[in-house]
């Protein structure tokens, strides 16, 4: 991400969190709110729009105050976001259009651990833990890690 469009991207996020967040579900379950955040991101990073930047309303339906400050963090770095935060990759895989697996790993009744696939191929496939939290108007997602990077 270039200078500009990072320094675009912070102002938006800010006004975004400042909005407060509209409502993912409170009757939606872990796994349902990964899954439809999920499906709604791949189609948009495929389409090369960049869901933080373009769309920052409709990325706080899913995802927490507390992940996008992580991001926000991330993307003031000097070298900036290296990778997509929610996807763990620079690239995308010729397979991951309409190809989203969610499998819950484990719940509580305020957080929950969901493993997500993404792809078919084993040499564009992604695969990532989602870390999410009950919030007053349902579940978000506050964090991201890549599990093929924990397997190296």
């Amino acid at each position: 991400m270039n200078a500009l469009k990072k320094y675009l991207a912070l102002p938006l996020l800010v006004l975004a969190l400042h909005q407060g967040q509209a409502v993912a579900g409170d009757a939606l379950t872990p796994k349902e709110v990964t899954s439809t955040f999920y499906g709604w991101y791949v189609d948009q990073y495929l389409a090369d729009h960049t869901p933080v930047e373009d769309n920052a309303p409709d990325l706080m339906r899913y995802v927490s105050e507390k992940a996008l400050g992580n991001l926000t963090v991330l993307m003031q770095r000097p070298q900036g976001q290296t990778e997509d935060y929610f996807l763990k990759s620079n690239d995308n895989g010729e397979s991951w259009k309409g190809n989203v697996t969610v499998t819950e790993q484990s719940a509580t009744d305020t957080t929950a651990f969901e493993k997500v696939v993404v792809g078919l191929n084993y040499l564009d496939k992604k695969e990532v833990q989602v870390a999410l939290e009950k919030e007053v108007d349902g579940w978000r997602i506050v964090a991201v890690t890549d599990l093929q990077a924990s397997a190296d």
